[in-house]
C-alpha cells in the first residue's frame, strides 16, 4: 500500500463525513420549516 494512498483514503472518510453532517443539518432545517409551516396552516 503506498502511504500517500492511506492519505487520500483518509481524506475521503473526512469530506464523507461532513457531506453526511451536512445532509443532517439540512434535513433537520426542512423538518424544522415544514412543522412551522403546518402550524401557521392550523392556526389560520
Amino acid at each position: 500500500m503506498v502511504p500517500n494512498q492511506k492519505n487520500n483514503d483518509k481524506k475521503t472518510w473526512e469530506s464523507l463525513e461532513a457531506i453526511d453532517s451536512i445532509e443532517h443539518l439540512v434535513l433537520k432545517y426542512l423538518n424544522v420549516v415544514t412543522s412551522h409551516r403546518n402550524r401557521a396552516k392550523q392556526a389560520f
